[in-house]
């Protein structure tokens, strides 16, 4: 543990930073610069300059934080060095008469050790994947050009095309999956309206994707605490996996209503439904690459099985919770297709609604 000035001046360390940084001699560390008396390292490996965005000097003045980087540490009195996977720690002191930093740095235990390089894998995985797939993308492209009269190597190249695409989608489900298991995603939880955010949304949307869906929110449950981005990513799995098992007409519902201190959030579509014979099935459906095996079908493409799982991991990080509505739990419901139910806190901040009578459904 350090104590840091407003410069960034170390004025306290215990001994574990002494070891770790100057040879166990905890004097030395004391009036230093912190860039100057611990070098930090990205997870790539790279020295990071104290002025780079990365570097944690850079992020004190936002609050507190939290950071993975590769730290030098002397290994032996030799003075040779290797580089510690770490978890840094930052929380602003208040309480005396100057502001300080309180940073604490921890080596990972294995399991952190073995998500973090699980993700930096991955991450190196995506990256060699993309490009020979952005030039299978567009090659395929420019000969769907150069061939138009042959119809049976046009829906060969409409095939390969869309399994593309579909690989392409893997890669990203995959690292954002990644960067929720290792803690690497950019939570901002904030008091949002719905409405706008739903709106939003859905102006964001192609044209033929928007037009299918309908909303019907309750003016009291306007306000609800959420991150954007991931609201924004639950949406986007929830609609592609209802469009994967609708028909080409059907149409997605969203309604919201609010549950004592709750907002709910029900996504309705058209597709096959839940039933209650398929309990034991329905309660591993939140896994990665699970499908249900009475949904699949010849006439559709195979689904990554990935999409419920980030909804999953996504709400749970928002504080929420995402769960499948049975038919025989609500009789009194429009469709009779699936129900997806979105349990988010709400802001406790109820406010006289802005929009006029009859906004709230579209």
């Amino acid at each position: 543990m350090l104590i840091l000035d407003q410069k960034q001046t170390i004025r306290w360390a215990n001994q574990k930073a002494a070891d770790l940084c100057s040879k166990g001699m905890t004097a030395l560390l004391l009036g230093k610069p912190l860039s100057k008396a611990i070098p930090f390292y990205s997870l790539k490996g790279e020295l990071l300059p104290a002025d780079a965005e990365q570097h944690p000097c850079q992020r004190f003045e936002d609050g507190d934080g939290t950071e993975r980087l590769l730290i030098a540490n002397n290994e032996d009195q030799s003075g040779s060095t290797s580089q510690t996977l770490s978890l840094l720690l930052w929380r602003q002191i208040t309480n005396l008469r100057e502001p300080f930093v309180l940073l604490i740095i921890r080596d990972l235990d294995p399991i952190e050790q073995a998500l973090l390089k699980q993700r930096i894998f991955i991450q190196a995985l995506a990256h060699e994947l993309r490009t020979p797939l952005a030039i299978l993308s567009g090659s395929l492209k420019r000969l769907s050009r150069i061939i138009q009269h042959d119809k049976r190597v046009l829906s060969n190249l409409e095939t390969a095309t869309s399994e593309s695409r579909r690989v392409c989608n893997l890669v990203d489900k995959l690292m954002l999956l990644s960067d929720l298991d290792t803690g690497q995603f950019n939570w901002v939880i904030v008091e949002t309206s719905l409405s706008e955010a739903f709106e939003e949304w859905r102006t964001s949307l192609p044209n033929n994707k928007a037009a299918r869906i309908k909303f019907r929110l309750d003016p009291k449950c306007l306000y609800a605490k959420i991150d954007r981005e991931a609201f924004r990513l639950v949406l986007d799995q929830l609609l592609d996996n209802s469009l994967h098992f609708s028909d080409q007409k059907a149409t997605v519902e969203i309604s919201a209503s609010l549950d004592d201190e709750t907002v709910l959030i029900f996504f309705e579509d058209s597709g096959p439904g839940f039933t209650d014979t398929e309990l034991v099935a329905l309660s591993t459906i939140f896994e990665r690459f699970k499908r249900l095996e009475q949904h699949r079908s010849k006439s559709r493409p195979e689904g990554s099985g990935l999409g419920l799982a980030i909804v999953h991991e996504l709400m749970q990080g928002m504080g929420g919770h995402v769960e499948v509505e049975l038919r025989s739990s609500r009789p009194e419901r429009m469709r009779q297709g699936g129900c997806l139910v979105l349990r988010l806190p709400f802001s406790g901040q109820a406010r006289v609604a802005s929009m006029s009578p009859g906004r709230g459904t579209r």
